[in-house]
């Protein structure tokens, strides 16, 4: 497991200008290490996922904001989701992850 503040891999055009610098080093480094099978990183205020060769990278919500990177093309940077956090749950064989909304916890107090 590799985490990240900064993303490593194309998200948005909008985000993209805060991508790491040398994403495409971190990934030729990763691209033969069959033992890293999960990304996670901050930053982009949006949960995201997406699957480069045998590697899971996740994008992990804000605890403020939210953007929406699909929608960022249409010059509409905010989402209305609330804020949120990203859970992992590790096994001897594999990983599970799920995104915890601040309305969820909520819903659950009551």
């Amino acid at each position: 497991i590799i985490c990240m503040h900064h993303h490593p891999i194309q998200v948005s055009r909008f985000m993209d200008r805060y991508i790491v610098k040398n994403y495409q080093a971190f990934l030729d480094f990763i691209e033969n290490k069959s033992n890293i099978k999960l990304v996670l990183f901050g930053h982009i205020h949006a949960d995201f996922h997406k699957k480069v060769q045998h590697v899971d990278f996740y994008g992990c919500p804000s605890t403020s904001i939210q953007f929406s990177p699909a929608a960022v093309s249409d010059g509409v940077f905010i989402d209305a989701k609330k804020p949120g956090f990203r859970m992992i749950e590790l096994k001897a064989d594999h990983f599970s992850t799920s995104v915890v909304r601040l309305e969820d916890v909520v819903e659950t107090q009551q």
